[in-house]
């Protein structure tokens, strides 16, 4: 009786202790990253070399086998050039940005199959799927004689003129999706790999959107480095800036701009490792 009572006690301290503690789940994630927008186009295909170092930590809170929230902390550059392109349009229009992206994101994670912590019947390994909301700064840059230049104050597309857009924020939502594959390691650790988009309700991650403002128009009102980074064709050609009149396209306002980062994730379940099977074995209990 005492030692069924004992057996009793254990299971119900595994059970309670199991509840509270495995459910958290810190991680870390080392991956790349990209974007879609006007300097690297679907019709244009992906450029060498956009491919940029993103890195991360995470918060998971497994409240279900197959359902867990995860509070995800993220830094992702993105990149581009004209220069790289195909298109010998697009190298002659010669804009280029870099931007570093800081990310407060919160998921809802679904497993396709349960990733149990412990048992003698456990799945190794468990597609996923996530989604949820983000929110972003994103500050894009150029580089004009070995500096780089921060653009949004510039108004390169004439923002803050009369008749042209106000000065886009660098706050930012947006929507992540994805999914991977999670590998159990023992008793705690989970090794991921794994794809997120971002869909943005911005079409200015690069600073580009609409239309060109007339060079001299621009340097009036914005100053002489707004001009020169707003057109740099003339660069390119090796001749003096270009002029186009206002209104001439520069970008394509009717798609917003979108981020992706893939890499891998490895996170660690809180006191994962509490009394296994062969525990209770040592207390002559039976396996329940």
């Amino acid at each position: 009786m005492i030692r069924m009572m004992l057996c009793a006690a254990i299971a119900i301290a595994m059970a309670s202790h199991g509840a509270s503690t495995q459910k958290l789940e810190p991680g870390i994630s080392l991956g790349l990253s990209g974007y879609q927008g006007e300097l690297s186009p679907l019709i244009d295909g992906f450029h060498p070399g956009q491919l940029s170092p993103s890195a991360g930590a995470f918060l998971r809170y497994n409240f279900q086998p197959r359902w867990s929230t995860r509070i995800n902390l993220a830094w992702v550059r993105i990149e581009a050039a004209d220069a790289q392109a195909f298109s010998p349009v697009q190298r002659q229009r010669n804009l280029s940005f870099r931007s570093d992206l800081a990310e407060l994101s919160a998921l809802m994670e679904w497993d396709l199959i349960p990733l149990l912590p412990q048992g003698r019947s456990v799945n190794p390994i468990a597609p996923y799927f996530f989604t949820g909301i983000a929110l972003f700064y994103h500050n894009p840059k150029a580089q004009y004689q070995g500096n780089w230049i921060a653009l949004q104050p510039l108004g390169t597309e004439g923002q803050g003129m009369p008749n042209r857009p106000q000065p886009y924020s660098l706050w930012q939502i947006a929507i992540p999706m994805g999914g991977g594959v999670k590998f159990r390691m023992g008793t705690t650790w989970t090794l991921g790999i794994e794809m997120s988009l971002r869909k943005t309700f911005t079409d200015y991650l690069d600073d580009v959107s609409t239309t060109y403002v007339n060079y001299r128009e621009l340097a009036a009102a914005n100053g002489d480095l707004s001009a020169l980074l707003a057109n740099r064709t003339g660069e390119y050609l090796g001749t003096e800036p270009v002029q186009v009149p206002t209104g001439t396209p520069r970008g394509n306002p009717l798609t917003d701009d979108w981020y992706f980062s893939s890499g891998i994730t490895l996170s660690k379940r809180l006191f994962g490792s509490h009394m296994p099977y062969r525990q209770k074995k040592d207390f002559g209990c039976p396996n329940f």
